[in-house]
């Protein structure tokens, strides 16, 4: 674009205008930045509970853990890779902005952080677990272990199924999670590649809408709104750039922004990106981000809800199993190590999180104060358990369900606050042993 005198000069004064009012935010020097990146939200960021209180329930004791568990902090994919070394490109522009004077609505310090940046990223790492997402599996186990001494008091760990698609990171998150409650590596005999984990991959009604509704749709469209361009306008001024950044220099710098957080969230360091964007940004990249899982993974389609009663299948089917038993008893856990899109299906199908009016690309304003905030039940290494307990008086078994190691409030279920009886929990989920048919869900048959 050719810029007239006229049109330059204002651009100069607006641009100006935007430096004067942002310099006074420093990223650098803010003790509780932006952390709310949808699925790339760090684990301990995202409100999940890390205490380690023993989990009581009045006159039981837990006999049943079920879990299904997402895979720990990830390196980006390849894709994503390639986005953040476009950063490179930007980084050298803004070196030219320093050397020639011209104003940006950075402060001193977040200027310098970006000029210092240089892309830490490895291809070969693509899609792998990062030493947090080690970590974030090995202290939840931990803390599992923590909290339901009575399943954990004298562990064997053959009486606990692990299991898992056949990706490196979920694979490696079964083996941190092992750790953090047994205290050594698992044998390699002791976790299983499951179908489970991954089955929608090879759903045919799953993988249809994701490959025309979720492209052509809503998620798109919102980048061609109002709210997104004034972003893009803003986040290009403050970082001296007269024209408007393209949509991949966006994505660039919040890609780099989010798995750089991630990665480093055991140690307090966020990404020089970061300091791109202020609140009114993040929230429109947020939404954003939201939309595209709500597509995705959740109630944008059908599909999603009605999947997510295979995996809750295979809980009623193992509960309904220990409940039945006399010898041999059932296992005492199965922890299954799975994805995103699998952990959201099983929130639209509880019902969780479910907004009255539907996100569009035309309702931000709307939805500002909306439920479906996937940074808050969906970042690395979610998880979704059921603990089955055994009573000595009243009702013999009960259950409890937790999301992120919080325990769920059940009334919405016809339950108590705390927990369901097994007749109460049966009555809301039994009919998924005759009506939650996989082949039917996806081929029709």
């Amino acid at each position: 674009m050719t810029w007239s005198p006229l049109l330059l000069v204002a651009a100069l004064a607006c641009a100006g205008q935007v430096a004067a009012s942002t310099q006074d935010y420093c990223m650098a020097r803010d003790a509780n930045p932006f952390a709310n990146f949808g699925t790339r939200t760090p684990y301990e960021a995202s409100g999940a509970n890390l205490d380690t209180t023993p989990v009581k329930l009045e006159g039981c004791k837990a006999v049943q853990l079920w879990l299904l568990g997402r895979h720990g902090t990830r390196h980006g994919k390849d894709a994503d890779i390639e986005l953040i070394l476009k950063l490179t490109k930007i980084k050298a522009q803004m070196v030219e902005h320093k050397s020639s004077g011209r104003s940006v609505g950075l402060c001193d310090t977040d200027q310098e952080n970006i000029l210092n940046w240089y892309p830490n990223v490895d291809r070969s790492m693509s899609y792998q677990l990062t030493p947090q997402g080690q970590q974030d599996l090995l202290k939840m186990g931990a803390r599992y272990r923590e909290r339901f001494p009575d399943l954990f008091k004298d562990p064997n760990p053959a009486s606990f199924h692990f299991k898992y698609d056949e990706t490196d990171r979920c694979v490696e998150s079964s083996q941190w999670f092992y750790k953090g409650i047994f205290g050594e590596f698992p044998a390699q005999s002791e976790g299983t590649v499951d179908g489970l984990p991954d089955f929608y991959n090879r759903c045919p009604a799953y993988l249809g809408p994701i490959a025309s509704d979720f492209v052509m749709g809503d998620f798109n469209k919102f980048k061609k709104n109002n709210e997104w361009s004034d972003m893009v306008k803003r986040v290009s001024i403050r970082l001296g750039f007269y024209n408007n950044l393209d949509v991949d220099d966006i994505e660039a710098m919040y890609t780099a922004c989010s798995f750089e957080r991630a990665r480093n969230w055991e140690y307090g360091k966020t990404s020089p990106w970061c300091a791109a964007f202020r609140p009114e940004d993040f929230e429109v990249l947020e939404y954003w981000f939201d939309m595209k899982e709500y597509y995705r993974t959740g109630y944008g389609h059908k599909i999603h809800e009605k999947l997510g009663c295979v995996p809750i299948k295979d809980l009623v089917k193992s509960f309904e199993a220990r409940v039945g038993a006399t010898a041999p008893a059932p296992p005492s856990g199965l922890i299954y190590h799975s994805h995103d899109t699998l952990l959201n299906q099983v929130v639209a199908f509880f019902g969780l999180y479910r907004d009255q009016e539907k996100m569009r690309e035309d309702n931000f304003a709307r939805l500002r104060d909306r439920k479906w905030r996937v940074s808050k039940f969906s970042p690395f290494a979610s998880n979704i358990a059921a603990v089955l307990h055994e009573c000595s008086s009243g009702d013999r078994y009960r259950v409890q369900m937790f999301l992120n190691e919080k325990l769920l409030p059940l009334q919405d279920w016809g339950c108590d606050k705390d927990s369901c009886t097994w007749t109460q929990f049966m009555s809301k989920f039994g009919h998924v042993l005759t009506n939650c048919k996989q082949r039917r869900l996806c081929w029709g048959l």
